[in-house]
């Protein structure tokens, strides 16, 4: 048996009868599939259908190897292929945003208006005597199911295009599952700051910008370090699979830390608006972009599954 890994994204494990690999099984992000394909060792060649030979192809340096040599080694390999797809979770993420915006387009105002009062999270719902629909359950469940209203196509396309851009290598890195969790935790993190700066707040706080401002904080723990997609290696996916820095080291690089200190002013300049100007003047919850964001920076170590080993 030879266990091959490559670069801690693909794992396959080969059966070796006679010089020859029988059959594989592939494991891509965590989520297995079997593709079964013939091959001879000695001469390098391997035969498989079209979808499987770009990966087919990583095996022909075997054929200087001796299988019997080869028993209980494990063996690395590089995997440099170019990455340009977006990955499913993304598009998981998006068509769900866009079908439900969709669906909301299909009913009457009345109906809509009674959906985001039930499903929009309003900070004026928290206090007493006041009665939403949804009751005391709709307290909970708001944290979260407001991130997946939007205020129209424009706020949709917006928060769709962001998650694409700054969502992809945190998928890439994570898989579907933790980047849920992410998503969720940004959401109720993002919620909890807006409700602690404006408790009494009337209006509804939508959209999917807390979630994905955790999402993008988790991809900067990692995409600007050494090797990482940020830093020359977009293409290369061993550059999703790079240790992360410590707080302390990512914001002493200097392009993590311009990023972040940009966002974050940015963010507080709206806040600076509405302290002058009134809280009407602006329509972006700044509050929720800050709270997912802190959120993100500090569950990114705790669902990196490419965290050492002693952390």
């Amino acid at each position: 048996m030879v266990r091959l890994r490559f670069s801690d994204r693909f794992r396959k494990e080969l059966t070796l009868t006679s010089g020859k690999c029988c059959s594989h099984r592939l494991c891509v992000e965590r989520g297995c599939i079997h593709i079964d394909f013939a091959g001879t060792l000695g001469t390098g060649r391997v035969g498989a259908d079209r979808k499987t030979a770009g990966i087919a192809q990583r095996f022909f340096y075997l054929s200087a190897c001796n299988p019997t040599e080869c028993q209980g080694k494990s063996i690395w390999m590089n995997d440099n292929q170019p990455v340009t797809h977006i990955p499913s979770s993304i598009v998981f993420f998006s068509a769900l945003l866009v079908a439900i915006h969709l669906i909301r387009e299909l009913l009457p105002v009345a109906a809509d208006f009674q959906v985001l009062m039930r499903y929009a999270f309003i900070p004026l719902r928290y206090s007493a005597g006041v009665n939403y629909p949804g009751g005391e359950l709709a307290e909970i469940w708001t944290f979260i199911t407001y991130a997946f209203l939007h205020g129209g196509l424009p706020h949709l396309v917006i928060n769709v295009l962001w998650f694409a851009c700054f969502g992809t290598a945190l998928a890439r890195r994570f898989g579907f599952f933790r980047l849920s969790m992410m998503f969720v935790a940004g959401s109720v993190g993002g919620a909890f700051l807006h409700l602690l700066v404006l408790p009494n707040d009337p209006g509804m706080l939508i959209g999917a910008s807390a979630g994905i401002s955790a999402v993008m904080a988790g991809t900067l723990r990692f995409a600007f370090a050494a090797h990482g997609p940020l830093a020359g290696g977009w293409s290369n996916t061993d550059a999703y699979r790079v240790e992360a820095p410590g707080l302390l080291q990512l914001f002493s690089n200097r392009r993590a830390s311009s990023f972040i200190l940009i966002w974050l002013a940015i963010n507080l300049a709206i806040g600076v608006q509405e302290l002058l100007f009134g809280a009407g003047s602006s329509l972006i919850a700044w509050q929720a972009h800050i709270g997912g964001f802190v959120t993100g920076l500090l569950l990114f170590p705790i669902l990196d599954p490419e965290r050492p080993a002693h952390a």
